[in-house]
């Protein structure tokens, strides 16, 4: 429901002085020259300006109780029973930042509002709880604050966070509803949905099974679900399929819990296809530093077991010898696979290789960050330093970047103070607002040049 009574009503009059102004237009045309509308069966029926009145009010009707079905919507899943759920964040109001180079390159905010804008504690907090991925959690706060009307002249920010989480996550369908709520009550165009900026959907030659199990962004703990499901299937003798392609981070925990199952499927020959390998190496390939030895090798020895299921033997053989220098251990020896485990998509080359190239593919040369970034990728900042060390002005892309999470902001404000400190200047432009406020919470102004994303 709406907000308020006053906000009910003068939605209401919008709609009904729009409706009047055709109503009077109608009353004005020759009565010998009848209008004709459809009836319920498809025919054409003349129509009187009294008729044209009774359907231009029902259309009317029906617009609000759709836009207030809408807002019921929405405000059913921000209920408190909901809400508790969520990850409540206390961040404080009297955190103060250095004058942003913040610009909106299109728009009519100068830089000081836009400062304000981060600084408001309410969207800071649903910035980091988006970082974290809990997109649901995110909405609800945005939205709250929005219908509480708790953000004066920012609230437009939060409309706009709001709006870039229904993008970046693929959510079409609460884009296009938020988008009927949001004119409604600011009596202007809402945004356009883009699929540039979703996430990328799988080509029809390479969807995945309806049986497929796929692991999430988060390869720790809470993938035991996955795991058991390829163990129930081990114990039944039925083959199984797994994805890895939105993993982009490994911990310990998760690294031994999928090379348990992973050596049981090879060594007893079970039925196995995989796909996003090269997703899982990337990610592992954050998790391990030669010479570091870790409390747990379980992720030297899942991307050892990883490298073995891609075909990379000589890739295997050189992390061998690095993972028994480290661990002072005997390395493991190269196996072939049996044939019960097949991969599926094409090869890619693994992220000790990925090079600038690989982030510079605009006409204008910039290097672009894409997708989510979760933690530290050590491939794409070693890209992003191969790519500024023939540059002074290191530019940034940030058009398709939908999320990334706060340790790997962190790592960019690391990276950014890093070539600051090198006489370089760094400018990240095409954020989204809610990727641009968790840059803003982290201080990464200090040291870069921030430029939200236009329209």
């Amino acid at each position: 429901m709406l907000g308020a009574g006053s906000d009910r009503a003068r939605l209401r009059e919008v709609i009904f002085s729009i409706f009047g102004r055709k109503e009077s237009a109608a009353r004005r045309r020759d009565s010998n020259s009848p209008q004709k509308r459809v009836d319920s069966f498809g025919g054409l029926v003349a129509s009187t300006p009294a008729t044209t009145m009774v359907d231009q009010r029902e259309i009317a009707r029906r617009t609000a109780e759709k836009i207030d079905f809408i807002e019921s919507q929405m405000d059913l899943a921000a209920t408190p029973e909901a809400s508790a759920s969520g990850r409540k964040l206390s961040l404080s109001s009297s955190k103060q930042m250095a004058a942003s180079q913040i610009l909106e390159e299109a728009g009519t905010a100068t830089a000081e509002e836009v400062v304000h804008f981060a600084l408001l504690p309410v969207l800071q907090e649903a910035a980091v709880v988006y970082s974290t991925g809990q997109t649901d959690e995110a909405a609800m706060i945005l939205w709250q604050a929005i219908k509480e009307d708790r953000l004066g002249r920012h609230t437009r920010y939060a409309w706009a966070m709001l709006f870039d989480l229904y993008q970046a996550s693929g959510r079409q369908p609460e884009f296009e509803s938020l988008g009927i709520v949001y004119a409604s009550r600011s009596e202007s165009s809402p945004p356009a949905w883009s699929d540039e900026l979703a996430p990328s959907a799988a080509s029809p030659n390479s969807l995945l099974a309806a049986s497929t199990i796929v692991f999430p962004v988060k390869l720790g703990a809470v993938a035991v679900k996955q795991v058991e499901q390829m163990q129930r299937a081990a114990v039944r003798g039925r083959a199984a399929a797994a994805d890895f392609g939105k993993v982009v981070s490994v911990d310990a925990i998760g690294a031994g819990l999928l090379l348990n199952v992973l050596v049981d499927f090879r060594l007893n020959a079970r039925q196995l296809t995989l796909s996003g390998m090269n997703a899982l190496a990337v990610a592992l390939s954050s998790s391990i530093e030669s010479g570091r030895r870790d409390p747990s090798d379980a992720c030297w020895l899942l991307k050892l077991e990883t490298l073995r299921f891609m075909g990379m033997q000589q890739q295997f053989e050189d992390l061998a010898i690095d993972y028994c220098m480290t661990y002072e251990v005997s390395p493991p020896s190269w196996e072939a696979l049996p044939p019960s485990v097949q991969l599926q998509g094409p090869a890619v080359k693994p992220a000790a290789e990925a090079t600038a190239a690989d982030h510079t593919g605009s006409p204008d040369g910039v290097f672009a960050l894409a997708g989510e970034i979760d933690g530290r990728p050590e491939a794409v900042f070693r890209a992003l330093r191969e790519y500024a060390n023939v540059r002074d002005d290191v530019v940034v892309d940030c058009r398709r970047l939908r999320r990334i999470d706060f340790a790997g902001a962190g790592e960019i404000l690391n990276e950014a103070a890093a070539l600051r400190g090198a006489g370089k200047s760094v400018s990240f432009r095409n954020l989204s607002c809610l990727v641009g406020c968790l840059m803003m919470v982290m201080g990464i102004q200090e040291v870069a040049e921030l430029n939200l994303r236009a329209g």
